[in-house]
């Protein structure tokens, strides 16, 4: 297949800005940066080489790479070509016979023929190298610098002196999260063919899956609030679909029993290319659409205004469903040293919207002390920036004349899984 067919089958392309540039270079290398600068970074947080990496351009217009990509969501990036005089080792061929002659110019032969006679070293907690890795020269060389690197504390450039740096044509040898790419030491081994800002398109990518989707599934296609969505007719079974990109959630909204409720599931951008990620979200959606019911009740307090309250109030995960009396929406909050939070809200058949949020302490399975609040919300009567404002005002009032040191909470916005912003600040003298 061509390159050109490649890429207008690939995702990464519509996500982010440098692979316009990208196409231009197709035998060139790419480098994403955090900062408008090329060069080693002074504060490097893994065991690696430090130099500046690269990945093969080619290479990321592959099915290799994944959507999330480590660093190619960072906001610069720079595409450059080697020089002719950097001598870089390929990881991939490079043989015994070099491995050796490397170590004994380098001064660390000794050490390689230590490991060689148990190479159970290179797998051990300190030094985690696949054991597949280890058949190939180039995986027992690279995983000896590490060790001696990290370990031992050994410098690379020393260990790795007269040459510029080294290059991991897809094996996964220097890590198996970018499993091709490329370390140079130093700048004066390339030349920069081109740079600029990294504008992240994500959502338009996945917007543009939704649309696809859409027309094959006879929906609606929109785009609101930054987020793809999608509006199914669906026979008088009204069903809505939304991308949360921020939360990595598609949320499905449709009618249950009359009241209008939504669920969340978790979606996962990791690995894939955009024909992966279309067929996936098409049979997401397709398998939910069956469980739309008839339109019932357009209560203002529905599924996901509901939710949208809860999460205004406490950021966990929201829960729904439908019982006798009405909607219940609940949102799971971690308990943490024997403390224990509740959020709840139900909806009734009068749309009306009652919010309870309690906590409550133990100590020796008595409880020491509990806080709670509930109020109720007519139908369209307040927002839910309104309700959450309404439940933490009550609630942190609870808590300043319960707790035994209410100052403690001074500092701090989130507690006990709620956020309570500066209400505590603001109670202080």
């Amino acid at each position: 297949m061509r390159f050109a067919e490649i890429i207008n089958e690939m995702m990464w392309q519509d996500s982010f800005g440098a692979a316009a540039e990208a196409r231009r270079y197709p035998n060139a290398w790419i480098h994403f940066s955090n900062v408008q600068k090329l060069g080693v970074n002074p504060q490097k947080t893994h065991r690696d080489p430090p130099g500046i990496y690269f990945y093969p351009v080619k290479w990321l217009f592959t099915d290799d790479p994944s959507l999330s990509q480590f660093g190619t969501e960072w906001p610069y990036y720079y595409i450059v070509k080697l020089n002719r005089a950097a001598k870089i080792i390929n990881l991939g061929k490079i043989k015994a016979e070099e491995v050796v002659s490397i170590a004994q110019r380098n001064g660390w032969y000794a050490e390689l023929q230590a490991i060689q006679a148990d190479p159970a070293i290179l797998t051990s907690k300190d030094n985690p190298m696949e054991k597949r890795l280890l058949r190939k020269p180039g995986g027992l060389f690279y995983a000896t610098l590490d060790y001696l690197a990290n370990v031992k504390g050994q410098s690379w450039l020393k260990m790795l002196h007269g040459y510029n740096g080294l290059f991991d044509p897809n094996f996964g040898i220097i890590s198996k999260g970018e499993i091709s790419q490329m370390v140079v030491f130093g700048r004066q081994n390339f030349t920069v063919l081109a740079h600029g800002d990294n504008k992240d398109n994500t959502a338009k990518a996945y917007a543009s899956i939704l649309k696809q989707v859409a027309t094959d599934l006879g929906g609606q296609f929109f785009f609101k609030y930054q987020t793809p969505q999608i509006d199914f007719a669906n026979d008088g079974r009204p069903f809505h679909v939304a991308f949360n990109l921020q939360r990595g959630v598609i949320e499905f909204s449709f009618y249950n029993d009359a009241y209008w409720m939504t669920e969340t599931e978790r979606y996962d951008t990791q690995g894939g290319d955009y024909a992966h990620h279309a067929r996936s979200i098409k049979r997401m959606i397709q398998s939910r659409l069956t469980q739309a019911g008839p339109k019932g009740n357009d209560f203002f307090w529905n599924g996901s205004t509901v939710a949208t309250a809860l999460h205004l109030i406490s950021p966990g995960k929201t829960n729904q469903k439908v019982d006798v009396d009405g909607l219940h929406v609940w949102t799971s909050i971690n308990s943490l040293g024997g403390t224990y939070a509740h959020l709840r809200g139900i909806v009734d058949h009068q749309g009306r919207l009652t919010i309870g949020a309690s906590i409550e302490s133990y100590s020796e399975r008595k409880s020491d002390w509990k806080v709670e609040t509930e109020k109720s919300f007519a139908d369209r009567s307040a927002s839910p920036q309104d309700v959450a404002d309404a439940i933490l005002d009550a609630l942190a009032a609870e808590l300043i004349d319960k707790l035994p040191n209410p100052a403690a909470l001074g500092k701090r916005e989130e507690v006990f899984g709620f956020r309570f912003g500066n209400r505590f600040r603001l109670s202080q003298p």
